[in-house]
């Protein structure tokens, strides 16, 4: 059995929510961020092959590199940077739907993710992944946005259904 390389292009939606809550900031304490966005992804996998199949099945090991980008989204964020006193007398719906705003921004999201995947004989998966998002309006707001997270996945995926 040779190795096998597979592309993989695709869209998907995402959506990143961040909570804040910094007392030293007062009145300005309590912050809600939301941004979704359409996605692009390009994924290119290599299946290695294994010429012993008492040890693990054929195609035991798959690494893969994935793309994703996104180039603009719809944030919900502080409508201006000096924000009401949320722990006043208002009802919380009242704070986070009254001094927020909704609108489309430039706001590019790229993440790349490198990984590898460890098929088992019972055809269960164990996945090891480093994944790398970045968004940032790139100061072309009033109110510039920049955030980048690291990420280290081991997973386990259970077959549900064999054939």
């Amino acid at each position: 059995q040779s190795a096998c390389w597979s592309l993989y292009a695709g869209g998907s939606l995402s959506n990143y929510v961040a909570l804040s809550y910094v007392p030293k900031f007062m009145n300005a304490s309590f912050a809600l961020t939301d941004i979704f966005q359409a996605e692009l992804r390009f994924c290119a996998e290599y299946s290695l092959p294994n010429s012993n199949p008492l040890i693990v099945m054929p195609g035991w090991l798959t690494a893969y590199a994935m793309v994703v980008a996104a180039p603009v989204g719809m944030a919900y964020r502080p409508g201006y940077s000096y924000i009401d006193n949320y722990t006043g007398a208002r009802e919380a719906s009242q704070y986070l739907f009254g001094t927020y705003r909704t609108r489309f921004v430039w706001l590019p999201h790229f993440s790349t993710e490198l990984g590898v995947r460890f098929n088992l004989r019972s055809g269960n998966r164990m996945v090891l992944a480093y994944r790398w998002d970045y968004r940032s309006s790139h100061g072309g707001d009033w109110r510039p946005y920049d955030h980048a997270t690291h990420s280290l996945t081991v997973g386990f995926v259970a077959l549900l259904k064999k054939k």
